[in-house]
């Protein structure tokens, strides 16, 4: 019985432990989500300003074809 019961309480040990780095992996993936996003739209904004209408076609060119 006292194998059982520490087996049951390690089996639940790792299980804890697995919930927390899912937990943590989703708190890292939706912040380098924000930090890509962050940096993407301040890049965009400033190099739409100064982007020739070639540079434009060619990117709508480039996300059209997917």
């Amino acid at each position: 019985m006292d194998k059982t019961k520490s087996s049951l309480e390690l089996c639940l040990s790792f299980s804890n432990l697995l919930d927390q780095i899912e937990w943590i992996n989703s708190q890292q993936i939706s912040q380098n989500l924000e930090t890509s996003t962050q940096f993407f739209n301040s890049h965009r904004n400033s190099q739409l300003s100064s982007m020739s209408y070639s540079e434009l076609y060619y990117l709508f060119f480039l996300f059209g074809s997917f």
